[in-house]
């Protein structure tokens, strides 16, 4: 017997009988969890009095700076990246009861256009400050990881300049991630033609003078910092190392000659070495050497695996090569084995993900503005977002929630349908009853409108 599809029922609505006017509904329903969240705690609040180029006379509240600010950022939040989307929020009818008014594509434009170096500055000093508060009162120790990433430009953007390291044109971001909690401390956007490390002394100076050095409960706090070899410097390492609590840190050495031989040597004295041939990637040989780096006074510890590979000659038979792969990894770290201390620094891979995310599901990989000012604004607002969304998940959700992306929160609880209805003097949702996870969702929202957004306990 042949089974077919049934296809009679294609077609069984009318065209003439389909429209758009169904009412008071909604497809992101669950945009309440991280708003409630987010306004119950007042998060937006130290923003609103950046200092803007503001020439404007009067400025009715619909259209105020702050107000504007806050609807992009909701908007990154929820997954809309387009000035166009404000329409979005003005339609959607529980999105825009969070707003005083939705602003037009046109104000939003404007907006953008008051954007000057002074609201960038004021900005990122209360965003680290918003950060490094959440961060240190909600976990005792804390681990960073700095990375420079890239943002693509078209276009005659301000400040876009070819990179090398990624053999295209763009912007270079810094960014900073606590690894635990995965917020962004730290970030800034920088010229194309700024090298992958620059500025990150300051930076980093910046962000541990918010970092107290004691837990709530008076124990000395453990600070880590993990960075690729572009923050190999000892100037750095000395900033790292000359605080009342050092900040321990695994850096990838840069692979100079110098560096690979001394490595190279400590591997043909040691005696515990074997046959060449034995110390493959999946098996290396591990080792460790005391090195000091040009124009420094100190000696730190290096510590490195060693591996040998193969190439085919022209025959086709495999031959080892007779010069060995070196992995080094500078430390002061000096009660990790040579192995952890490794395995600790690629742990780092992770919190590339985070940028990733930041980029992919907050659209921080594109900015639309000409001038590089707005741009770096429209990227903090962008990682504002990425933030907000980050304390809510790491305060309200549970279990496997807590590691799920932004993007995969608003397919599983954001994207759901429901109708909005006004009577009794009050609001009244009616959510799809379809909806899998009822249960969690009112958990959440409960938590949202009732629970800090730091641990008072560890304050």
């Amino acid at each position: 017997m042949t089974h077919t599809l049934n296809n009679s029922m294609a077609g069984f609505i009318p065209e003439c009988n389909i429209s758009f006017n169904g009412g008071d509904l909604s497809s992101d329903t669950g945009a309440i969890l991280p708003l409630d969240f987010i306004n119950s705690n007042l998060l937006l609040q130290p923003y609103a009095n950046l200092p803007f180029s503001d020439e404007r006379q009067s400025c009715h509240p619909k259209n105020s700076n702050f107000s504007l600010m806050s609807q992009q950022v909701f908007k990154y939040l929820l997954g809309y990246s387009s000035q166009a989307d404000q329409e979005v929020l003005a339609k959607d009818p529980i999105l825009c009861q969070y707003f005083q008014g939705i602003s037009s594509q046109s104000s939003v434009s404007r907006f953008f256009s008051r954007v000057c170096e002074d609201t960038n500055n004021a900005f990122w000093q209360i965003f680290m400050n918003q950060a490094c508060q959440f961060i240190s009162s909600n976990q005792d120790d804390i681990l960073l990881d700095a990375d420079s990433t890239k943002t693509d430009t078209y276009g005659k953007q301000e400040g876009g300049a070819w990179i090398h390291h990624y053999s295209q044109t763009g912007y270079h971001p810094f960014v900073i991630n606590e690894y635990n909690s995965k917020t962004l401390v730290g970030a800034w956007l920088r010229p194309g033609s700024t090298y992958s490390a620059d500025e990150a002394e300051s930076i980093m100076a910046e962000v541990l003078k918010r970092l107290p050095d004691c837990t709530g409960a008076g124990r000395i706090r453990i600070i880590m910092f993990r960075g690729d070899a572009a923050f190999y410097s000892g100037g750095l390492m000395d900033l790292f190392e000359d605080r009342f609590n050092p900040v321990r840190y695994a850096i990838r050495a840069k692979g100079t000659d110098r560096l690979e031989s001394l490595c190279q040597d400590a591997y043909y004295d040691s005696s515990d070495h074997e046959e060449d041939s034995t110390y493959t990637s999946a098996k290396p040989f591990y080792g460790e050497i005391r090195y000091q780096m040009s124009n420094s006074s100190k000696s730190r510890r290096v510590c490195f695996k060693l591996y040998f590979t193969e190439e085919e000659d022209e025959k086709g038979q495999a031959q080892l090569l007779l010069v060995p792969h070196v992995f080094a990894v500078i430390t002061n770290i000096e009660d990790m084995t040579v192995k952890r201390v490794i395995d600790f620094y690629c742990q780092r891979g992770n919190s590339e993900n985070y940028t990733k995310e930041l980029k992919s599901d907050f659209m921080a990989n594109t900015l639309s503005h000409r001038s590089f000012e707005a741009n770096a604004f429209e990227f903090l607002l962008k990682c504002l977002a990425y933030n907000l969304f980050h304390f809510f998940q790491f305060r309200v959700m549970e279990g496997a929630d807590q590691n799920m992306t932004c993007g995969s929160f608003r397919k599983k609880y954001q994207k759901v349908a429901s109708r909005l209805s006004f009577h009794a003097r009050s609001f009244h949702l009616k959510i799809a009853s379809s909806f899998r996870h009822a249960d969690r969702f009112t958990r959440y929202l409960q938590k949202s409108r009732t629970i800090g957004w730091i641990a008072a306990h560890l304050c």
